[in-house]
């Protein structure tokens, strides 16, 4: 079980390795596209600087003839936060499994505490790819021209690796030692 550590901290690069692999991809207009969670996260920043422009233009004047605008601005850059909360929340079980995995192999062991996250975080992270994964191979997103990317199904591969060796570590834990 000495490789379970490594296992789980390779499961957690990967997942953050696809951070900047194509996450969706599809066609438009006979274009193939894809992007990644890098991709959208350069967008909101960009749309949000726009925003900023946008809301430092707006002049008392302004807000005399068209009342909310400042408030439409404002929650315009609040839809943009949640838009990066979201693919932060995304990849961080990725970002928990390899801490779990680097603690793991610092230590020189994983116990069962480690075996527990790693088979939560790996079993909550499953359920999130696979639901988006569900969500893009849809027929009728598949229709309108899109698709989940590579990033999703590695980000599955990884959670699921890590429920796997999560529940062998709570069966026989990794208590360090020369023959553990």
């Amino acid at each position: 079980m000495k490789a379970i550590k490594f296992v789980i901290l390779g499961a957690g690069l990967l997942g953050l390795l696809s951070f900047f692999l194509p996450l969706v991809k599809g066609t438009i207009n006979g274009e193939t596209l894809s992007f990644s969670a890098g991709d959208v996260m350069k967008g909101v920043d960009l749309a949000q600087q726009g925003v900023k422009q946008v809301k430092d233009s707006v002049t008392d004047d302004i807000s005399e003839v068209a009342p909310d605008a400042k408030q439409s601005l404002k929650d315009l850059d609040d839809a943009l936060d949640t838009i990066k909360g979201i693919v932060i929340l995304f990849f961080a079980p990725s970002f928990f499994l390899f801490v779990i995995g680097g603690v793991g192999a610092l230590r020189k062991k994983l116990g069962r505490l480690g075996g527990v996250g790693a088979l939560l975080i790996g079993a909550l992270g499953a359920a999130m790819s696979g639901f988006v994964i569900a969500v893009l191979s849809d027929p009728g997103v598949k229709e309108v021209g899109f698709g989940p990317g590579l990033a999703l199904y590695l980000l599955m591969v990884g959670d699921v690796a890590a429920v796997v060796c999560g529940l062998l570590t709570l069966i026989k834990p990794d208590r360090g030692g020369k023959f553990a």
